[in-house]
């Protein structure tokens, strides 16, 4: 969702941020439900609590703008494209 829909990854920490510099869970699943980032998955409010905490390395209730680079990084479009082509070629 990221790779996709943002030019920068500090873009979408902006947006997820909502105009501060901490993402909280309440923020972080607000970004998640605006993308649909999670369809199909039917997580529990649990889970996504569990998926947060998986990506707040210091358990510290929010993401900075370190942690959250730390984080989503690593997607990239590009390879997101190619999986997707390779896919389509399989098929």
């Amino acid at each position: 969702i990221i790779s996709k829909k943002y030019d920068h990854i500090d873009d979408s920490f902006a947006d997820a941020a909502n105009g501060t510099d901490k993402v909280n869970f309440e923020c972080f699943m607000n970004f998640i439900d605006k993308h649909d980032a999670l369809k199909g998955f039917n997580l529990t409010k649990e889970l996504k609590q569990k998926l947060f905490a998986e990506i707040d390395p210091h358990k510290k209730t929010f993401l900075n703008l370190k942690d959250w680079l730390s984080s989503f990084k690593i997607f990239d479009v590009k390879d997101h494209l190619m999986v997707e082509l390779k896919n389509f070629v399989q098929s």
